[in-house]
């Protein structure tokens, strides 16, 4: 019999994660009477689970903090099991990639829930992924330096100060675009310096942005790339000159098919399989859209691992 493990946050997606976690255990046995389950649910900053079984599959329900944290767990206990996720997060930008990804509806949140069940569980295929290491922290999506970095470390402490007075989440994505507008102008120090496939770049000018993907998807879904494969043991390195450029990054959520194609024209990609970035003074990190506390001026990228995930099968 197989047996999976739902590792529910249930404060994700303002506590949409409790509500699926009373979904899957009034009708989980309905839809699917053959699979034994158990429920996990996550405590506040938790970092790590401990498996006490082996298996067959793990599905994450929540954002891509708790995609991160079970992968992170699958690696460290060196578990065979497989990873998916019922994505009911913000960014959600694994779940994208994964095909996996839907806008869910309060009043048809338990249909939902259960056709991405059904994907995973009866229509799923089964591949690697590719999990990196930076400066010893573990990066499944994608990580940046720059003025987004930038901008993700004034929101995460000005939603910390004000967060008695935010009740929407629509007032967060308010004081994202704020921030954004205040701080357009900030940008790497000048004389960085990447090496990538034994090639030195050396850049005399400030650059806004320098991104490392794992995913196509970025940034709460914006496409930075149609080429980047979760599975060949390679990141994406995209060079970002400008504050224009970086805004044609983000209208590719609109419109990828017309965005993507003049962003590409306007930035320099490559691909690696480890990297290594100097800068002349600390600067600040962001990975999987989290704000990394420390500060550092040499940042080294590498391979981790694989896992086995499930995702749509097209």
């Amino acid at each position: 019999m197989q047996k999976i493990l739902f590792v529910i946050n249930p404060f994700s997606g303002r506590k949409t994660g409790e509500h699926v976690k009373k979904i899957i255990q009034n009708k989980f046995n309905n839809y699917f009477p053959d699979i034994q389950y158990d429920i996990y649910t996550t405590k506040p900053n938790q970092q790590i689970i401990e498996f006490k079984n082996n298996y067959d599959l793990i599905i994450a329900v929540g954002g891509d903090g708790t995609a991160s944290i079970v992968i992170k767990s699958i690696l460290q206990y060196n578990t065979t099991s497989a990873f998916s996720i019922i994505p009911i997060g913000v960014g959600n930008d694994l779940a994208r990639e994964l095909g996996l990804y839907i806008k869910l509806k309060n009043n048809k949140l338990k249909s939902q829930i259960f056709n991405i069940l059904k994907t995973i569980i009866l229509h799923g295929e089964k591949i690697y992924f590719d999990v990196f290491y930076i400066n010893g922290i573990q990066m499944i999506n994608y990580f940046s330096i720059g003025y987004d970095a930038y901008i993700l470390h004034k929101f995460d402490f000005y939603r910390k100060k004000l967060n008695k007075f935010i009740f929407f989440n629509f007032q967060n994505k308010i004081l994202y675009v704020l921030l954004g507008i205040i701080f357009f102008y900030k940008k790497l120090p000048p004389k960085t310096e990447i090496i990538a496939n034994n090639i030195s770049l050396f850049f005399e000018h400030p650059l806004k942005n320098i991104i490392i993907t794992n995913i196509n998807s970025y940034a709460s879904g914006s496409k930075i790339s149609n080429t980047t494969k979760i599975n060949d043991a390679y990141f994406e390195i995209t060079i970002i000159k400008n504050f224009l450029d970086y805004l044609l990054l983000m209208l590719t959520r609109l419109k990828p098919s017309i965005f993507l194609t003049l962003f590409l024209k306007k930035v320099y990609q490559t691909r690696a399989k480890k990297v290594k970035i100097t800068t002349p003074q600390e600067i600040s990190l962001q990975i999987d859209g989290e704000a990394i506390e420390q500060k550092t001026n040499t940042i080294e990228i590498n391979l981790l691992g694989k896992i086995e995930i499930i995702k749509r099968r097209y």
